[in-house]
């Protein structure tokens, strides 16, 4: 068991207990927010699902020995991980004009979910084209806006602390994107950055 397994083991049990515990009770008839939730349920549910299905799903992509003994469920997985987040977005994207009219609220919404699908399909078209080294940057970079629904709720109770109300949250949406795509590509320059690169010996004339 190395580092790489042990942080997707936590990141999993992380994104099933946000579920269990953020997302379950909203089936509550009692919870306050459900007048709400069945106003945009016809988008929510499509948008929740196909969106847990990608975070599930993201995972396996990344595995060396997916890829390397079962290339076809590693594509085939591919197409569901993509094909989710294709029809999960726009259902994202329209959750604040179907429930809220804030503008703000609106915008950081709809930019979050532009992002996500934009990083997801660029992924897919540098897969089908082979172009495996970029292919898998745009995959770290999809999964980091995938996998940051899971961070915006295991925040909640900071908004909730700070009084964040719904405009307000439409910046803050737009900023935090703008840092998950920032710092996957730190990470993904991360050798880049930390190693200097040797120079060359010159050769005596």
């Amino acid at each position: 068991m190395n580092r790489k397994n042990l942080a997707w083991i936590g990141l999993f049990l992380i994104s099933f207990a946000v579920l269990v515990i953020n997302d379950i009770p909203f089936l509550n008839p009692h919870h306050p927010y459900r007048f709400y939730h069945l106003k945009v349920a016809p988008v929510l549910l499509p948008h929740m699902i196909l969106g847990c299905i990608a975070i599930f799903a993201g995972p396996f992509q990344f595995s060396t020995r997916l890829r390397a003994r079962y290339p076809k469920y590693h594509r085939l997985l591919g197409r569901v991980y993509v094909g989710s987040i294709m029809i999960a977005a726009p259902m994202g994207a329209l959750i604040p004009i179907v429930g809220p009219k804030d503008a703000f609220y609106t915008t950081g919404v709809i930019v979050h979910a532009t992002s996500w699908f934009i990083t997801t399909l660029m992924a897919f078209l540098t897969a089908r084209n082979r172009q495996i080294p970029q292919h898998k940057q745009w995959m770290v970079r999809s999964y980091v806006l995938t996998y940051s629904f899971v961070i915006t709720r295991v925040l909640g109770p900071v908004w909730i602390f700070f009084g964040i109300t719904i405009s307000q949250f439409g910046m803050i949406d737009c900023i935090l994107n703008f840092l998950y795509i920032l710092c996957a590509d730190i990470g993904l320059n991360w050798k880049e950055i930390t190693t200097s690169r040797a120079m060359p010996v010159k050769r005596p004339a």
